[in-house]
């Protein structure tokens, strides 16, 4: 087994003679010691960020090389996936037609590519298939534009992250909310067209900035933009970073993005770390149903 402890962000990689030793937390500056290895499943900037510079050579060249002075794409940083809109909405189950499926996904306009702002929306009504999921007679309703809103284009609110109220008062941001969060009840009212602004029980709009503060992305990025056989020669970081017992996982490493490929990458590291009869051990506890 193992302890998980929620809402605990962490400050820094302990590294003791070239090698990664456990964490130190933000808040409460306790140090956990790690047994055999440190794990970083954030995304590549704060895998990054999490060791000073000047602490380890090896990695300091690779962090140069992917995220350079500014960690921002524009200045030659390893290219990032665009940001998301989300809509999360609670609505009474009567506004959504039972012929409705659980998840169904708009594209705007075939013309234009899987990026553009706004242009592919993906709904899921989750409660369709699980209705643990909401109080009886209503459903909750998760939206989003997959991977096409431009942090750019937020760029100008950043100042607003960390102030809750002044977010709420900013009328220019409100209405750049509402202008991007379009295409996705547009999307909603494809096959749930009483499903509207204003007859929700819950509406919450999430923006890329939203991805920055409360997920810890670097400029809200979805992964890394690695495209196979690029012209840049970018390719992804191993698992092993250049630091002994200091791995990573997530998007931010090999597979690459989506949950498929997140997943896959936590077999890869733990691959890693263990040895091959570690492996085998593990393998003959495995018993199919």
């Amino acid at each position: 087994g193992c302890d998980i402890e929620l809402s605990t962000a962490v400050e820094e990689i302990i590294v003791e003679n070239g090698r990664a030793v456990g964490v130190k937390l933000a808040k409460s500056g306790r140090k956990i010691r790690a047994k055999e290895a440190v794990i970083s499943n954030a995304d590549l900037y704060n895998t990054y960020k999490f060791v000073p510079e000047g602490i380890h050579q090896g990695f300091d060249e690779e962090r140069a090389r992917f995220v350079g002075i500014t960690a921002n794409p524009k200045d030659g940083s390893v290219p990032y996936c665009k940001s998301f809109m989300h809509l999360h909405l609670a609505v009474k189950a009567e506004l959504i037609p039972d012929d409705a499926p659980p998840q169904w996904t708009v594209v705007q306009d075939w013309s234009k590519g899987i990026d553009a702002v706004g242009n592919v929306v993906v709904v899921s009504v989750g409660s369709k298939l699980d209705s643990t999921l909401a109080p009886p007679g209503y459903h909750v309703i998760h939206a989003y534009t997959a991977g096409n809103e431009p942090y750019e284009d937020w760029e100008q609110f950043e100042h607003l992250m960390d102030d809750a109220v002044a977010r709420d008062k900013d009328e220019a941001y409100q209405a750049f909310k509402d202008e991007r969060a379009k295409p996705i009840w547009d999307a909603i009212q494809k096959r749930a067209p009483r499903v509207v602004k204003g007859a929700c029980v819950v509406e919450k709009v999430a923006t890329p900035l939203t991805h920055a503060r409360f997920l810890s992305r670097h400029r809200g990025n979805y992964g890394l933009a690695i495209a196979p056989g690029n012209s840049e020669g970018w390719t992804f970081p191993d698992v092993k970073t250049p630091i002994e017992g200091y791995y990573r996982c997530g998007d931010s490493t090999t597979s690459g993005i989506g949950v498929p490929a997140v997943a896959s990458s936590g077999a890869v590291c733990a691959n890693a770390i263990m040895s091959v009869w570690d492996q085998l051990e593990l393998n003959s506890k495995i018993k199919m149903p």
